[in-house]
């Protein structure tokens, strides 16, 4: 079944919401044009008789409210973006990703109890620049080393050390010999 049918079947609501993250990511020169299915989507009369193509019938989605994210609306072709109110959300500044932060290991105490309650600030001083998810990937990691640490000394209790938020460099690793 098609995705739009089978969300509406599903839904318990008479006004669905429908989120479409990184809009602006879908695969360029292909046969088809992944979006195509959107124009019709997303203006109200032709929603309204819109042809789930899977299921080669017509279906009513006049009714759903579409949201999406994009990294780069530039991407995207004009006539897609006319058929969307368009909202500027700055990026986070240092203050923001330490909020985040911290909320994301706050969230990882609730399956780790025995994790301080509060992060050491040169772990937030050390990852504040990421990306989110880059963020999260060396929280998780240093937390990770932390665990093991406490694992191998046998201790009941994490400690977390500043050392345990060191981030490699990703270089590529070179070919050759070690000579002792």
């Amino acid at each position: 079944m098609g995705d739009v049918a089978s969300t509406l079947k599903r839904s318990q609501t008479l006004s669905p919401v429908f989120f479409l993250d990184e809009l602006d990511k879908p695969g360029q020169g292909g046969k088809s044009d992944p979006l195509g299915p959107l124009y019709a989507l997303l203006e109200k009369e032709s929603a309204a008789r819109f042809t789930d193509e899977y299921l080669s019938v017509a279906i009513n989605a006049s009714h759903i409210t579409w949201l999406a994210a994009v990294n780069d609306a530039s991407s995207l072709p004009p006539p897609l973006l006319s058929r969307f109110t368009r909202f500027a959300i700055a990026a986070p500044i240092a203050q923001d990703m330490r909020n985040m932060a911290r909320s994301h290991y706050q969230q990882l105490r609730l399956d780790w109890s025995e994790l301080p309650a509060q992060m050491p600030d040169e772990w937030l001083k050390a990852i504040e620049s990421l990306s989110l998810r880059a963020m999260g990937q060396h929280l998780e990691s240093a937390l990770g080393r932390a665990a093991m640490r406490a694992e191998m000394a046998g201790t009941g209790s994490v400690e977390l050390q500043a050392e345990d938020m060191h981030m490699a460099p990703h270089a590529k690793p070179r070919i050759g010999f070690l000579a002792g």
